[in-house]
């Protein structure tokens, strides 16, 4: 063969090798050997948590029912609230009975009924409040706000009680995660800043600085684990029994790419993050193995969740509706379901405790509640 042909032809291989590794690496494959294995300086550690705080039992829960039925989905709008202008989070109590709203643009908690639209209680905050998360025991409100302050408000029934600041100087752009037994409390800040907090005696258990800006974190169902996002393609998973960490990297997610919401499904079986870029990809929980990825076509998703029985990924798309994805297929575009809502920004979603109500807010303050009759 001709020398300068052989030298073109090896130069070709090379470049379409180079780009079919690129691409796997940009779209995902279900294949792919994490990248959470490469070695590398593992991130800061932790404060060491002591058993009692770990191992503490959670609180039982209704026994979880479908939510979908692919051969008949039938979902359909129950009813609607308007919580006010700007809708940031969602939580039932645990008991279902009431469903509780806070808002960052009037800075207030509300309890609804639900099941007849009627606002029955509500407590203003000082400041606009950013996130919120119901206690495990159903016992109290955890909230931080757009000034940097951890609040509890105790919770008795439907009614509210007055406020609690439980800390301050979280950094800006706050969220907050609190472990399944209630015990732990995470809050993280686009200022690098991981805190963790004992709940029971509301002090602070450590404060750590980050390499990296910080989104959202979630404990792991066990509450033996907590991941944390960033504003990469990367997280951080900690044992936190020992406080050690690891990175892992999201691999179709390209590395400036934002992550906006971490979960677990209630199994403990998956992992799911969702992007600024339009993916949600899902993970073997256990392991954090990654395993495969969702592409929306158009839009980022805003809120990401798994039913009650842990058979279905939701995902709010921005204005492009609410999606119900079968976490154990690989899909480029599409899903399984789109409830078509007519709302604004999607803000938060949250299901009932039973798994029959869907809860979606948006950032007008529209609350919808979907149903499977």
């Amino acid at each position: 063969m001709n020398p300068k042909r052989l030298v073109v032809l090896v130069a070709v291989a090379l470049v379409l090798g180079g780009a079919a590794f690129a691409a796997i690496l940009y779209f995902g494959n279900d294949t792919v050997t994490p990248q959470s294995q490469v070695a590398e300086e593992p991130p800061p550690a932790l404060p060491a948590i002591a058993a009692a705080l770990i191992d503490l039992p959670a609180p039982q829960t209704p026994a979880a029912s479908a939510f979908f039925d692919p051969g008949r989905p039938e979902v359909k709008e129950l009813r609607r609230l308007n919580a006010g202008e700007g809708g940031e989070a969602l939580a039932f109590t645990p008991d279902g009975q009431y469903l509780v709203s806070a808002g960052y643009g009037d800075n207030a908690i509300k309890v609804w009924d639900w099941q007849t639209g009627h606002e029955v209680s509500r407590r203003a905050h000082e400041y606009r409040i950013s996130d919120m998360v119901i206690a495990p025991q159903g016992n109290g409100i955890w909230t931080v706000d757009a000034y940097q302050h951890l609040y509890f408000w105790p919770l008795a029934g439907s009614t509210i009680g007055a406020g609690k600041e439980v800390g301050k100087d979280l950094g800006n752009v706050a969220y907050l995660a609190v472990s399944p037994n209630g015990a732990l409390v995470a809050t993280t800040s686009f200022d690098k800043k991981l805190m963790l907090w004992d709940a029971k005696q509301s002090s602070q258990i450590g404060a750590v600085a980050m390499p990296l800006p910080l989104r959202r974190a979630a404990f792991s169902p066990d509450g033996k684990r907590l991941v944390v996002s960033t504003n990469t393609n990367q997280l951080m998973e900690y044992t936190l029994a020992n406080g050690q960490g690891r990175w892992l990297h999201i691999l179709p997610v390209k590395a400036d790419t934002e992550c906006s919401n971490v979960t677990f499904s209630p199994d403990g079986k998956r992992f799911s993050s969702g992007h600024t870029q339009p993916w949600v990809t899902v993970w073997e929980a256990e392991s954090m193995t990654y395993q495969r990825w969702l592409k929306f076509p158009m839009q980022a998703p805003t809120a990401v969740t798994y039913t009650r029985d842990s058979k279905w990924a939701v995902i709010a798309v921005n204005r492009n509706g609410i999606y119900a994805w079968n976490p154990d297929v690989h899909e480029e575009s599409g899903a399984a379901l789109n409830l078509k809502p007519g709302h604004d920004f999607i803000r938060d979603l949250a299901f009932s405790p039973d798994g029959k109500v869907l809860a979606s807010v948006d950032d007008s303050g529209a609350i919808v509640l979907w149903s499977n009759p």
